[in-house]
C-alpha cells in the first residue's frame, strides 16, 4: 500500500540509507517549525531574536536540503501543517488561560486573549489558516 506522505514511510527492510533519509526529513521539519514556534523576544529590539532565529532555520534547511537531497516541497508542507497544529493548541492554552504554567515556553496573554507565539494575531491567523490548506 503506498504512503500518502513520504515523510512517514516505515516500509520493513527498508535500509539504513532510506532511514537516514526518512530522519533527515523529519530534522528538516523540525527545523522549520522552531521558527514560527520560538517564544523567546525581547531586548531593545524585540524582532530581532525571532529574526535570527528564523535565519539560522532556513540557513540550516538549506543545508538539509543542498546535502542530502531532503523533499524541501514535503518538508514545507509538513512543518507548515505540524506548525498550525501546535500553534492552535498554544492558543487555546492561551484562551483558557493556564498559560502561565508552561511559562516561558508560551507566551502569557491575559486570559480571552489568543495568538500562540506568534504575537500577532494576524499571524496566528494566517498560520492556521496556511495549515488548514
Amino acid at each position: 500500500m503506498a504512503q500518502l506522505n513520504p515523510l512517514v514511510s516505515r516500509r520493513r527492510g527498508a535500509s539504513v540509507r532510506e532511514r537516514m533519509h526518512i530522519t533527515l526529513q523529519h530534522l528538516a521539519v523540525g527545523v522549520l517549525m522552531v521558527s514560527w514556534l520560538n517564544p523567546f523576544a525581547g531586548g531593545p529590539t524585540p524582532s530581532a531574536v525571532p529574526w535570527l532565529v528564523s535565519a539560522a532555520c532556513f540557513s540550516v534547511f538549506l543545508i538539509f536540503v543542498l546535502a542530502s537531497r531532503v523533499d524541501a516541497v514535503a518538508a514545507i508542507g509538513t512543518a507548515l501543517l505540524a506548525a498550525a497544529v501546535v500553534s492552535s493548541a498554544i492558543g487555546l492554552v492561551q484562551y483558557f488561560g493556564a498559560a502561565a504554567a508552561f511559562a516561558p515556553w508560551i507566551n502569557t496573554p491575559s486570559a480571552g486573549e489568543a495568538f500562540a507565539n506568534l504575537r500577532q494575531r494576524n499571524q496566528f491567523a494566517t498560520l492556521t489558516a496556511i495549515g488548514m490548506v
